[in-house]
């Protein structure tokens, strides 16, 4: 029994090195990578699409914003925090079908942006982008900014925003 509980491992472990040799793909904050979904990429079970995993090494309270951009295929982003939860999805928040995610990050460590498309036919080029973004002027807790007709403003609801009689936080325009 033991001498075939051990082979099994040392077949486990002869299947389990090529992918422990693959290199990780990490982005960089500032620095667009460009690669391409083939084929031979994996794909998602759900709908059948090639995926690439890159890793990103956040910090807790960092804005960041994620860019998917390719002219071959619908834009599909996936943000996934240092245990492996859902922080975020995006398909057409960008321009076209391109995928913009934005997050404020929960914790220090690596995580891994899923870069994917719509649909399992999707193959060809696409960059990826990490980078910071700012703030948007939103009024101060407790206070009321002007808002004109036909215009808009951006903001962002987060813990130090005043809240709401039933929780959530809230800006006033």
């Amino acid at each position: 029994m033991t001498r075939r509980l051990l082979s099994l491992v040392c077949v486990c472990a002869a299947f389990a090195a090529p992918a422990a040799a693959q290199s990780a793909r990490t982005v960089m904050l500032g620095q667009p990578v460009a690669d391409s979904l083939t084929a031979r990429d994996p794909q998602r079970r759900s709908s059948h699409a090639p995926y690439q995993v890159w890793q990103f090494a956040g910090r807790r309270g960092q804005r960041i914003a994620i860019d998917l951009t390719s002219s071959d295929f619908d834009a599909y982003l996936l943000l996934r925090d240092p245990d492996g939860y859902l922080v975020g999805t995006d398909d057409d928040s960008g321009d076209e079908l391109n995928a913009r995610l934005r997050a404020i990050l929960g914790r220090e460590g690596t995580y891994r942006i899923v870069a994917t498309a719509v649909g399992d036919s999707a193959r060809g080029q696409y960059t990826l982008a990490v980078g910071g973004w700012e703030t948007p002027a939103a009024p101060a807790p407790g206070q009321v900014a002007a808002i004109a007709a036909g215009e808009t403003k951006d903001g962002v609801l987060e813990p130090g925003d005043e809240q709401g009689g039933d929780g959530p936080y809230q800006d006033r325009w």
